[in-house]
């Protein structure tokens, strides 16, 4: 999961830093006392000055966690022929995408939790795969006119809709109708961690790809017959009790739909109820405003992060570790987020390092606000803060001249060279502690 030991910042920048002061630092003082004579050597460069800040310092600890994508998952072939198409390792998969295809037919992710084991068309009976089909194509575009019932059942207009789709795919001869196979129903936007090569033969049951699942996706519906749906909830946000969803106009008064996590409460008469899963986000608005919007009709996308963020830490270390610490997590892309430790394992365990073995505890790590959407796995680093010095008085580390008799003065403009002892590093910059210097006196530093 992680690294057993962190890496301490500032500490470890002290060194580095203060051996790329000395020499990239402009110019050196030796004093050299040799009898009667004393020389002073300066080798001299384009310089320029840079004004003494007020800074607050934070010097923390990083530690190397483990971003855990969710369950593995397989999308396998439902009839015979040749692999043609395989969508490649890394790839993350979404609704309407084609994943594969089998003699030239292609194969697309919806997003559902009942996979199709049967071919889909008026005469088909009522099922959940139906409903998810039309929910997904719904929300993909395919009904503009807003003529489908999202249900159970499989309708004329079901099938136009599922016509202008397969004409979209570029199927040679579009129709009604959903044959086996054409669809793999995933829980949400998934990569792909292996598949299988392109010219071999498929068999029903046969894996076409292996994936995990970032995120469960799913949708939200309109839980009554409109007039008009407005006020729609924003993209982004983390669904919650309370949380209104939309505007719903019912026989000429305004209703509002809101969020409740627990069983809908069906009497409740100043607010329609709708189930969300908790901590879900918000990722797209599937309806525009309608005049008329029948009950189920996809209102919104949500998107549940799966997965985990975790460390193993050395039990020598685990006392640094305590449930509600608050953390800074650097995720694979870059992107920063605040999260707290949630759990600190009490059973130890071992585990190898190199030659060593070492003795671990799990330290589990929760985004205080739930991860937005799909994301990638992989290493992500953990900071916690050792210190913070509020107000500390900072120059520019490239401001430091190292003597060679030992310690560090700096060229104050008006002043000359004034001895300085030096406290935190943080991001190029060096806490001074013994007051040679305030705030917006201007220090001479290499150009």
């Amino acid at each position: 999961m992680s690294s057993m030991q962190p890496a301490r910042w500032p500490a470890l920048l002290v060194g580095l830093v203060l051996g790329a002061a000395v020499g990239i630092g402009a110019w050196i003082w030796f004093d050299q006392a040799d009898t009667d004579t004393e020389a002073t050597v300066e080798t001299e460069t384009e310089t320029t000055t840079v004004q003494a800040e007020t800074r607050d310092l934070v010097s923390f600890t990083e530690w190397t966690a483990q971003l855990t994508a969710g369950e593995p998952a397989v999308i396998a072939a439902s009839g015979r022929g040749t692999i043609t198409r395989t969508s490649d390792v890394g790839t993350t998969i979404r609704a309407g995408d084609v994943v594969a295809e089998i003699d030239g037919a292609p194969v697309v992710a919806l997003y559902g939790s009942v996979p199709q084991f049967r071919e889909l068309d008026d005469d088909a009976d009522d099922g959940a795969d139906i409903e998810q089909l039309e929910a997904n194509l719904v929300a993909l575009g395919y009904d503009p006119d807003g003529t489908v019932t999202v249900d159970d059942d499989y309708t004329y207009n079901t099938g136009l809709m599922v016509e202008r789709w397969e004409t979209d795919l570029g199927i040679e001869e579009p129709d009604t109708t959903v044959d086996l196979g054409q669809i793999a129903f995933i829980e949400g936007p998934s990569e792909v961690t292996s598949r299988t090569a392109v010219g071999s033969q498929a068999a029903p049951g046969q894996p076409l790809l292996a994936t995990v699942t970032l995120a469960e996706s799913g949708f939200l519906a309109n839980p009554v017959n409109t007039s008009a749906v407005g006020a729609l909830a924003d993209i982004d946000v983390v669904l919650a009790d309370g949380l209104v969803l939309a505007d719903l106009t019912v026989d000429d008064t305004v209703v509002p739909a809101v969020a409740v996590t627990g069983e809908p409460d069906t009497e409740r008469t100043d607010a329609y109820e709708v189930q969300v899963p908790d901590g879900a986000v918000v990722v797209d608005t599937v309806l525009d405003v309608f005049e008329w919007t029948e009950a189920g009709r996809p209102t919104h996308r949500w998107e549940l992060a799966q997965g985990a963020i975790e460390l193993e830490v050395d039990v020598d270390n685990i006392d640094e570790f305590d449930v509600g610490l608050p953390v800074v997590v650097e995720l694979p892309d870059g992107t920063l987020i605040d999260a707290v430790v949630d759990e600190v394992g009490d059973v130890a365990r071992t585990t190898q390092v190199g030659q060593n073995a070492v003795t671990v505890l799990d330290v589990v790590i929760e985004p205080v606000e739930p991860l937005t959407g799909a994301f990638s796995a992989g290493p992500v680093t953990i900071r916690v803060e050792d210190e913070a010095i509020l107000g500390a008085t900072v120059i520019p580390i490239r401001s430091l001249i190292a003597l060679a008799e030992g310690g560090h003065a700096i060229d104050v403009e008006g002043r000359g060279l004034v001895a300085v002892e030096l406290g935190t590093f943080d991001d190029g910059w060096v806490e001074i502690t013994n007051g040679a210097v305030s705030p917006g006196e201007s220090i001479v530093v290499p150009a």
